[in-house]
């Protein structure tokens, strides 16, 4: 059974690509991006922790040839005798809305650390993850950032919703020019 659940999560990971739209051989809009966020992280059937968990979200990201972007994660929460770190690498699509706005979605794969005050070791598990987002530009390189990011792991799920601000780093001539 977990060799299926990791089988089906690569396969899910390779095929974001497919949700693309043909860009060709466009140049990337940025060199790479820098995030921060915080919001709720709502657990379930994850053993004593049963409280909404508020969360410190980092991001990074950089554009890839095979997807739009590869984006790292790591949150991080200690409240109500829980401790929760998790760390997930995920393949990102974007898509132009309209007026400057883009919807995000993505789809990776995560490790969730957590211990509780009953159990003084961590225990890590691992899984798959599925999100959308909102990216707003706010002027320059700094970006208003939502995001809702579904985790499948054992032993439970998790929804995390992040809240924040994205800088992105120009590349090329555009980096040069800020100088």
């Amino acid at each position: 059974m977990k060799k299926t659940f990791w089988i089906i999560g690569l396969v899910l990971l390779c095929s974001v690509s497919s949700f693309a739209q043909q860009g060709g051989d466009a140049e990337a809009p940025y060199s790479w991006a820098l995030g921060l966020q915080t919001g709720p992280y709502l657990p379930n059937q994850i053993p004593n922790v049963t409280e909404i968990q508020p969360t410190t979200i980092l991001r990074f990201s950089f554009p890839s040839n095979a997807t739009k972007a590869t984006e790292y994660m790591l949150s991080a929460s200690n409240a109500e005798g829980v401790t929760i770190y998790n760390l997930s690498i995920s393949s990102k699509t974007e898509m132009v809305i309209e007026g400057g706005l883009n919807s995000l979605l993505y789809i990776g794969l995560d490790a969730t650390s957590f211990k509780t005050q009953y159990n003084g070791s961590f225990n890590t598990k691992g899984g798959v993850h599925l999100g959308i987002g909102l990216l707003m530009p706010m002027g320059g390189d700094t970006n208003f950032r939502m995001d809702m990011k579904f985790n499948f792991s054992n032993p439970g799920t998790a929804l995390q919703l992040g809240f924040g601000f994205e800088i992105r780093y120009p590349q090329g001539d555009a980096a040069a020019e800020g100088n």
